[in-house]
């Protein structure tokens, strides 16, 4: 779905909630924008039991937290 979605034009990021926390995690600096666009961005966030941060990670979470606009956001689930 990333691909698809980076393929037609919308900006597109893999995990970078989670490298966030992972470099906050190591101690390391980090910093993630969203380029301004018209049309929608895709970010791919996995979810995992491996640690205790991936189980409780909750990206929904940390726009709310920032102020981004709850109208804006839109979640797909996919089974595999």
């Amino acid at each position: 779905m990333l691909r698809a979605a980076a393929v037609t034009g919308h900006p597109a990021y893999f995990q970078p909630l989670k490298s966030l926390i992972r470099n906050a995690m190591a101690g390391e600096e980090a910093r993630f924008e969203l380029r301004p666009s018209s049309i929608p961005a895709v970010l791919k966030e996995t979810f995992g039991p491996f640690f205790m941060g991936g189980a409780e990670f909750d990206p929904v979470a940390i726009f709310r937290s920032r102020g981004y606009p709850e109208s804006k956001l839109s979640l797909l689930r996919l089974n595999s």
